[in-house]
């Protein structure tokens, strides 16, 4: 019995509970039981040599895999992993002093997957320090988009604006950006927000 709940509850966990990383480790002492059964299963066919079971055993091993491989409804993750890859590149790139190849690393990601909001953040912040404004308005507006409550691409959306000369609206921006930094208590992006705005 414990080994077949294992087959069914495990897929299910992990494709309803969305876990990571460290936050599976509660898991561990919960499937740590039909687990052992399981393999204890599994090494008893094999000793009387029970290919029948033993394969059926794999099978079911295959389907679990499989089955905890699926999207489930609060699933953040996507399929995109080489867009995710120049993107974590690009970052890199941006860190070490090195916007142009950051850029093109950018640029691949988005021709990759032209939606992935990550790598138009990237870019946008390195075209709006290089004081390319209208540039980075179109990355920022990408961003928001998909991550409508950004508010750290809000303030960047807000600064890129006023400098563009846009002022009502980057003021608007800033605003959402002064919302969200006080619902997170980010105080250096709001102390920056209020700066720009005189004390608002």
């Amino acid at each position: 019995l414990p080994y077949w709940l294992f087959i069914t509850l495990y897929p299910a966990a992990v494709i309803m509970v969305f876990s990571v990383s460290r936050l599976r480790a509660p898991l561990i002492p919960v499937l740590s039981v039909p687990a052992a059964a399981g393999a204890m299963t599994f090494i008893r066919l094999l000793a009387r040599r029970n290919i029948k079971r033993s394969l059926a055993v794999l099978c079911s091993l295959l389907a679990v895999s499989i089955g905890a491989s699926l999207y489930g409804p609060d699933a953040t993750e996507n399929y995109e992993y080489a867009a995710e890859m120049y993107t974590c590149a690009g970052y890199q790139m941006s860190l070490s002093g090195r916007p142009e190849s950051a850029k093109e690393y950018l640029q691949t990601a988005l021709r990759i997957f032209p939606g992935f909001a990550p790598a138009h953040r990237i870019i946008g912040c390195i075209l709006h320090e290089e004081g390319k404004n209208g540039e980075a308005l179109y990355h920022f507006e990408q961003v928001l988009q998909h991550e409508p409550d950004s508010y750290v691409v809000h303030y960047y959306m807000g600064v890129a604006l006023l400098n563009h000369g846009r002022v009502d609206e980057g003021i608007a921006h800033l605003r959402k950006a002064a919302e969200g930094a006080k619902r997170s208590r980010d105080r250096p992006v709001l102390a920056q927000v209020r700066n720009i705005l005189g004390g608002e």
